[in-house]
């Protein structure tokens, strides 16, 4: 009886260890695998985060030097106008953008250095002052932001645009 009584105290330890390991780490895969999704209708707005969204663009860039054979190059401009000062301020912590195929394969946001930045566009949702502290966008102006990605040129399409912002339980979902 003992013996059983120190079995099941392991398992319960090992169980409870385990658990409070995967817990931390459970919002980002469900993000990762599309659970959690705000999803704005093919060349329309979404509102998520307490922001308008809106994706401007999507199409080929010119790669860079280190964007390897076989690959394609987009640059999405994505559009966000804070709809509150609180909103603002979420935008201000940063966020990161990926693309996703029909078939669920996804790639993240290339390196600056492997895409040719856009003029009159920020380089992120994120913008910090000559001190580097974050800056939070006003309300109600919108904020136009780029995204660049190198995919594999036999990539499907079409792809959608997702931006996850720091901290927020939902994903956007953007479509041309």
């Amino acid at each position: 009886m003992r013996n059983v009584r120190y079995a099941l105290g392991l398992a319960l330890a090992v169980t409870g260890v385990v658990t409070i390991q995967a817990l931390p780490h459970l919002e980002r895969y469900s993000l990762a695998r599309g659970d959690a999704v705000v999803e704005a209708p093919p060349g329309g707005t979404a509102e998520h985060a307490g922001s308008r969204w809106r994706l401007i663009s999507l199409e080929p860039a010119q790669p860079g030097e280190l964007a390897p054979a076989g690959t394609r190059a987009l640059t999405a401009v994505i559009g966000v106008t804070p709809l509150s000062r609180e909103a603002g301020k979420a935008l201000a912590k940063g966020c990161a953008a990926a693309v996703r195929d029909p078939s669920g394969r996804v790639w993240t946001s290339a390196t600056g250095s492997s895409v040719t930045p856009l003029d009159g566009v920020e380089p992120t949702c994120a913008r910090v002052d000559k001190n580097y502290k974050a800056v939070a966008p006003k309300t109600g102006k919108e904020v136009r932001w780029q995204a660049s990605f190198v995919v594999p040129a036999a990539a499907a399409d079409p792809l959608r645009v997702e931006v996850r912002l720091e901290g927020a339980l939902e994903a956007l979902r953007l479509a041309r």
